[in-house]
C-alpha cells in the first residue's frame, strides 16, 4: 500500500486549495477508484477518504457509479461495475435542490425514488446507467473525437464518464449563474454539463491535447451562448 499512500499525499494537498476557494454552501465530489497490485486491492478510495476527514472535510455522501461496460480485471474475483464518487462539503450549511428532479420521469429509478406522482423525490445512492433513462455504453468522446479531427489532430482519451452524470450533481448542489470548479478537467465534460446547464465554468488541465480538445467541445456552447 505504500504506492497507494504515496499517491494519495500527492493529491489532497489539490483539495485543500478547492477548499480555500470553494463557498461554504458548495459541494465537491471526487471520483476515485481502486487499483490492484498483487492480486489485492489497495484501498485507495478508502484512504482516500480518511485522509481528507482528516483535512477538515466533512463527508456527507457517497455514490456509486453503475457502469455498463466495466474493465475487465485478470484476479479471481468479480469484475468490478461501479466507481464511488464521495461528496465532502465545508459546513452543515451547505446547498442541495432536489426540485430538478420533478421535471423529469424516471421510470426505472435508474437514479432516484419517487419521481413519479411525487412530492419529495431524492436521488439513491446507485446511479444505474445501465438499462434505463441514463443508458449509456460509453463515454461521451465520440463525437468530440470527430470534431477533433475535422480540427486537424487526433484526440486519444476514452476515460471519460457520461455527460449526465456531473450534470446530476451540478443540478442538486449549484444554482443557475453559480461557477464550477474541475481541478482535473479533461476534456471538459463537466464543462459542458455546466454551460447545458447555465453554471459558469472554470477548469484546470495540464494536457495540451485535452486542452485543444475542450476548446472544441466548449466552443459552440460559447458561441451559443454569445449569441443568445
Amino acid at each position: 500500500q505504500d504506492n497507494a499512500i504515496a499517491f494519495i499525499d500527492e493529491l489532497v494537498p489539490y483539495f485543500d486549495e478547492v477548499k480555500r476557494v470553494m463557498k461554504d454552501e458548495g459541494s465537491l465530489f471526487v471520483n476515485i477508484n481502486d487499483k490492484m497490485e498483487g492480486g489485492q486491492y489497495q484501498m485507495v478510495p478508502e484512504l482516500f477518504l480518511i485522509e481528507m476527514v482528516k483535512r477538515g472535510w466533512r463527508y456527507v455522501d457517497k455514490y456509486l457509479w453503475l457502469k455498463p461496460n466495466p474493465q475487465y480485471t485478470p484476479n479471481k474475483g468479480s469484475v468490478r461495475n461501479f466507481e464511488p464518487i464521495f461528496h465532502f462539503v465545508k459546513s452543515e450549511d451547505f446547498f442541495f435542490d432536489r426540485e430538478w428532479l420533478k421535471m423529469g420521469e424516471d421510470e426505472n429509478n435508474g437514479i432516484s425514488i419517487g419521481t413519479i406522482n411525487a412530492t419529495e423525490p431524492k436521488l439513491v445512492s446507485g446511479l444505474d446507467f445501465r438499462d434505463n433513462i441514463l443508458k449509456n455504453n460509453g463515454g461521451n468522446t465520440y463525437e468530440l473525437r470527430k470534431k477533433c479531427k475535422e480540427k486537424g489532430f487526433h484526440m486519444e482519451h476514452s476515460a471519460t464518464f457520461p455527460l449526465s452524470l456531473p450534470s446530476i450533481f451540478i443540478l442538486s448542489t449549484s444554482r443557475p449563474g453559480d461557477t464550477v470548479l474541475d481541478i482535473f478537467s479533461g476534456t471538459s465534460t463537466s464543462g459542458e454539463s455546466a454551460l447545458l446547464t447555465n453554471r459558469k465554468y472554470v477548469g484546470y488541465e495540464l494536457n495540451p491535447q485535452f486542452i485543444m480538445a475542450s476548446e472544441v467541445r466548449l466552443r459552440e456552447h460559447l458561441d451559443l451562448n454569445e449569441a443568445a
